[in-house]
This record gives structure tokens, C-alpha cells and sequence, in this order.
């Protein structure tokens, strides 16, 4: 008899510990817009359409950042936006004006934009998890962190962008 309530009780007891396990409350994983780091470089692996591309996306503050294109149809362009300027170089050639020449569907551009918009207070609101949403200049926008804050994904969905980023590099703020 004691052996029998015995092997009832150790199989409750972990049936009850793994249940319990997820009672804990709040997720320390759950993040507000502010937890979001906006200063990093990385790898994007980049949709626009049916195009691919893999760059380097850099963004230090608002208005200043790079797009290195570095594989599909356009690698070895850089678009680069100083804070004052825009840049396009390739092979090294560079041509710079005081504003972006590029169109507003640009995959280029709306990474940057997006990431100028979703940095101003207020511009995001949490969907769930650790999904944001905002709005940028006639185009909603989606942004996936991880648990630290960084930003693992960027969608774009009337222009069929989206971004998966991986292999972060913290930069300072110039």
C-alpha cells in the first residue's frame, strides 16, 4: 500500500511542479517600445518583392544610417544617410545630395524610415509579445524584438519588405 501511494505522489508532484512553473506572473521577456535598442549594426537578409539581398544595416540615430547591400542584384551599393546628407556609393564612386533621391517603395529607404519612425516616443504600440506596430509615411510597419530588446525582424507589408536581422554589432551614437 505504501508502495502504491508512493508512486502516486511522485508523479503528482512533478505534475503539479511543471503546472505551477508558468504561474509565475509577468514573463521577464515582455518588452515596452522604450527596451527597444536602436543603435546597432547588423545583417539583414532582406525581401522586397520577389528580390533578395543581403546587407549590413547600421542605424546610430535619427536620420543617420547605412544600407551595404552586400549579395543579389545591387552588391557592392551603399546608401548612407549622415544625419545632414544622403549617399549612394558603388565601386568607388560617390554621389551625395542634401536629401534621399530614393523612391518611397525603396527597401533602402523604408529600413531607414522605418527605423526613424519606430525611435520617436509614442510612434509605437505592442501588438503582443515582444511585436510592435507604428506607421511611417503612408505605410504601416511591424517589428519583432527578442528578449534583449533587439530587433530580430521588420515588416513592410504594402510594399512587401521585410527584414530578418541577425549578427548585431553595438555602435556608438556619433
Amino acid at each position: 500500500m505504501r508502495n502504491r501511494i508512493r508512486h502516486l505522489i511522485v508523479p503528482l508532484a512533478c505534475f503539479v511542479g511543471v503546472l505551477c512553473s508558468g504561474c509565475s506572473g509577468q514573463n521577464p521577456t515582455q518588452l515596452k517600445p522604450e527596451d527597444l535598442m536602436f543603435s546597432f549594426q547588423c545583417r539583414a537578409e532582406v525581401t522586397s518583392g520577389i528580390q533578395k539581398f543581403t546587407c549590413i544595416l547600421a542605424h546610430s540615430a535619427p536620420g543617420m544610417g547605412s544600407v551595404q547591400v552586400t549579395s543579389g542584384e545591387s552588391a557592392g551599393l551603399t546608401y548612407y544617410w549622415s544625419g545632414q546628407n544622403f549617399s549612394i556609393s558603388y565601386a568607388g564612386v560617390t554621389a551625395e545630395s542634401e536629401d534621399c533621391v530614393l523612391p518611397k517603395s525603396s527597401f533602402a529607404y523604408l529600413l531607414q524610415s522605418v527605423m526613424d519612425h519606430a525611435e520617436k516616443d509614442g510612434t509605437l504600440a505592442k501588438t503582443h509579445g515582444n511585436d510592435f506596430s507604428g506607421v511611417g509615411d503612408g505605410y504601416d510597419f511591424t517589428l519583432t524584438a527578442d528578449g534583449t530588446g533587439q530587433i530580430r525582424n521588420i515588416t513592410i507589408p504594402k510594399y512587401e519588405v521585410s527584414a530578418n536581422l541577425s549578427d548585431f554589432t553595438e555602435i556608438g551614437v556619433s
